[in-house]
């Protein structure tokens, strides 16, 4: 299926470059020229991609992105504007879930190259977790996201699934058969498995020093339920939306 970008510049020249370079990869692109022509044209399209300015003439950028937010818009969002920032200052665009800020005057491979990072590489989810209702808000959360979500709701069902190409185990500590933390040494005795990112999403509290002593045996995360779903989104992208 063909990918759908919207790109809103205020510049004419800058969109029909990026036009022609994005629609020449086979994707689909939509241009919208300030932010009203923006919102608009997201009620109407299923897009993938949200490429922006952070400088239009009736709103920013970031104000865009906000709405998006509001409206729990489904599609990935990178900026594309001439305002420099730092690495910190992309750090925290990351954390708050854009995709990734490019930088104008840009080359035309290099921003080729990101658009494809962004909307082509498959990212692959387990998620272990015997309530069904938690099961199947945290694949629609994640999947409206863009990634792919495998569940199981016991622990040995979820070992056999590892056989998959897997990016990050989402798994509960309590679980029929074994606990989260015996799936999580399963885990890491395979060597194959030893860039697999594990974050466990459960009910059961733990103290700031047990999150440091979990994180020092490698847990990427510990999210408590029940969780705000725009925390579990950004909380994912933060830990495996940025490969």
């Amino acid at each position: 299926m063909t990918k759908k970008i919207l790109h809103i510049e205020d510049d004419e020249d800058i969109c029909n470059l990026v036009k022609v370079l994005l629609e020449e990869q086979g994707y689909s692109v939509i241009t919208a020229f300030n932010g009203k022509e923006a919102l608009d044209k997201l009620k109407g399209d299923d897009i993938d991609l949200v490429l922006l300015d952070i400088m239009l003439p009736d709103m920013s950028g970031w104000d865009i992105y906000q709405r998006m937010k509001e409206t729990f818009y489904p599609a990935k969002v990178a900026f594309l504007s001439v305002m420099p920032i730092s690495d910190n200052e992309l750090d925290n665009l990351k954390e708050e879930g854009i995709s990734d800020y490019i930088k104008k005057p840009f080359d035309n491979g290099d921003l080729v190259r990101r658009i494809r990072n962004i909307l082509e590489i498959e990212r692959n989810i387990l998620h272990i977790e015997d309530d069904e209702d938690t099961r199947n808000l945290v694949k629609l959360l994640l999947e409206t996201r863009g990634y792919r979500v495998i569940t199981a709701s016991e622990g040995g069902e979820g070992l056999s699934k590892l056989k998959e190409d897997i990016n990050l185990v989402l798994l509960d500590v309590m679980l029929p058969d074994m606990s989260g933390w015996t799936i999580f040494q399963e885990i890491k005795k395979n060597p194959g498995n030893k860039n697999l990112k594990v974050v466990f999403l459960s009910i059961v509290p733990i103290s700031d020093e047990q999150l440091m002593e979990f994180r020092k045996e490698g847990v990427g995360d510990y999210i408590m339920k029940p969780f705000d779903n725009i925390d579990l989104i950004k909380r994912v992208d933060r830990i495996i939306g940025a490969e």
